[in-house]
């Protein structure tokens, strides 16, 4: 399976990956719609440590891998295609705020829902994002999938009701 794109490629998270992703897990702008972050360094490592136990995990429920300028090989951020069920999976991603709206989050997204329906033969892929998240749901757009519904649900880093949209792609 090819895991690479026009700008970028992705590969599975190593150890000595930690300093590049607290580059962005420890920014509060960065991760100022997720659920978690900005995270301490310990923190960081230990989102290290469970990405490669994922990774040998047997049987395997979390895809998750590094994206990687190709020019530089610098790692810039972070893909997941999480299983959910046997069928559906779902992808989440975050990417270090000095390479937002370059396409480079599109190019991954594509790849790991090329992975989810022809190399894991699933049937849906799904993501969901904050509603103010204006770039997290044009990514979901611009890779094909559909607004599906709208939800609430409690943010514990915020301590209050976080509004949501989901989104869905189907194997065609």
């Amino acid at each position: 399976m090819n895991l690479s794109a026009r700008h970028i490629y992705l590969r599975p998270i190593k150890k000595d990956d930690a300093l590049s992703i607290h580059l962005y897990a420890g920014d509060e702008e960065t991760t100022k719609y997720m659920l978690w972050g900005p995270n301490s360094y310990e923190e960081t490592l230990k989102y290290v440590e469970a990405s490669l136990a994922a990774h040998n995990a047997v049987p395997k429920k979390v895809y998750r891998y590094a994206i990687i300028l190709k020019h530089s090989d610098d790692l810039i951020g972070t893909i997941d295609l999480t299983i959910k069920t046997e069928l559906i999976g779902e992808i989440g991603y975050i990417l270090n705020k000095s390479h937002w709206g370059k396409g480079y989050v599109t190019e991954a997204a594509k790849i790991m829902i090329n992975y989810a329906f022809n190399t894991l033969n699933l049937i849906k892929v799904i993501a969901t994002c904050d509603k103010n998240n204006i770039a997290s749901y044009r990514v979901m757009e611009k890779v094909g999938m559909r607004h599906v519904a709208s939800y609430t649900k409690y943010n514990p880093k915020y301590q209050c009701d976080l509004e949501g949209l989901l989104y869905e792609l189907d194997r065609s």
